[in-house]
């Protein structure tokens, strides 16, 4: 209830079977190169991924941040007071989560810290970013950005503004 609570602004984006154990191993691997496919906290957006084709380049379309807006306004309009004291009442259970994926000896929370500090040192990269299509999946042309870690490519794709305001 404490989670549903929470949540509920975000619930049509967020996966609902295993919350705490897919919250955990999706903070854990924000600093990773990839995220777990079938562990991920977020569902996929429904919309079309927005590509610029110009003169036989790839460019990641600006209009593109739009398809995030919803969940970007309904993440940042929760209370930090308020996810605070829900997030101390489940810790508990995060901990446990944490343990189980193979930590006895840390803290969950340690984690959490490290990932926000790493997530939020992030600068957003000039825009419009250029895009190669090796498969098919669009990637990043810039070599930097593509290996950047799985949580700042995620944060790239939200723009500038939307990026500042996650």
């Amino acid at each position: 209830a404490t989670l549903q609570e929470l949540a509920a602004p975000l619930s049509s984006w967020l996966v609902s079977e295993n919350l705490i154990q897919t919250f955990v191993v999706t903070v854990d691997n924000l600093s990773a190169e990839k995220l777990p496919p079938h562990r991920r906290l977020v569902k996929p957006l429904g919309d079309k991924f927005l590509v610029l084709h110009e003169a036989g380049a790839l460019r990641l379309d600006p209009a593109n941040a739009a398809r995030y807006a919803p969940l970007v306004n309904a993440l940042t309009a929760l209370d930090p007071a308020r996810v605070a004291e829900r997030y101390r009442a489940v810790y508990p259970l995060v901990q446990q989560a944490w343990v189980e994926l193979g930590n006895p000896d840390s803290y969950f929370n340690d984690r959490l810290i490290v990932v926000i500090d790493h997530l939020t040192s992030a600068k957003p990269p000039a825009e419009p970013m250029a895009l190669v299509q090796p498969k098919v999946f669009y990637r990043y042309a810039d070599a930097k950005l593509e290996g950047d870690s799985a949580g700042r490519r995620a944060l790239y794709r939200l723009g500038p503004e939307q990026m500042r305001r996650v």
